[in-house]
């Protein structure tokens, strides 16, 4: 009576049929063939999940909400992530890679930013995650290099690192900002995004000099 207890204490509970087959027909899956079949699932559900959004749906509140429809996004990393691991080589062509991805992002955004939008709204709400993340992708063996980086990219890039969170905390109140200068002052959308990059860069400077660093030192040493 006890060890049957502790068996069904210890044993995996399978609260519907269909998710016990789910991992039935995982756990049979060649890793490999599991991980591929993860990926493109990745990429394809948020791409028809978009398809099927209204046209004038609000396509920023939506992504903001909807974490489904950004999967994408993630799985270029982890893809990039696979192809560093399992192809090393590619690190000799970190510089050209990097250098590629940074003007795919740069050219996204400044072009977008502007009325000569590089496609119609309908497809960039659709694609733009696909692009964006692909440019990102591509800078990733850059970014696993970073102790080596050329003199000039690699103090910019620690810089960027070591202000990350700074930058996170501030961006989302200093946007909300500029769109309401943008409403209520007429002011130019490429302006705002200039005005949002700047004052979210200064916020993650002081962010850093005044808050983060004293709080760090602070704290009980490790080891």
């Amino acid at each position: 009576m006890i060890s049957a207890k502790r068996e069904s204490l210890f044993a995996p509970k399978i609260h519907h049929p269909r998710t016990g087959l789910i991992t039935l027909l995982a756990c049979r899956l060649k890793p490999n063939l599991a991980f591929g079949t993860a990926l493109a699932v990745f990429f394809i559900v948020p791409l028809f999940w978009r398809l099927s959004l209204p046209t004038d749906v609000n396509w920023n509140e939506v992504t903001s909400k909807i974490v489904l429809c950004r999967f994408d996004s993630i799985a270029w990393g982890i893809a990039a992530a696979w192809l560093y691991r399992c192809k090393p080589a590619v690190t000799r062509y970190s510089a050209y890679l990097a250098a590629l991805g940074t003007v795919i992002v740069l050219t996204v955004w400044w072009r977008n930013t502007g009325d000569n939008a590089l496609w119609p709204s309908r497809f960039g709400a659709m694609g733009s995650f696909d692009v964006v993340g692909f440019g990102y992708a591509l800078c990733m063996p850059a970014m696993m290099r970073l102790r080596r980086l050329p003199p000039l990219i690699g103090p910019a890039v620690r810089s960027l690192s070591t202000h990350s969170y700074g930058l996170y905390l501030c961006h989302l109140p200093l946007v909300m900002m500029a769109s309401d200068l943008q409403a209520r002052y007429s002011l130019g959308r490429r302006h705002a995004v200039i005005l949002t990059i700047l004052t979210t860069i200064g916020g993650a400077i002081l962010s850093w000099r005044l808050v983060e660093r004293p709080c760090l030192k602070l704290r009980p040493r490790q080891g």
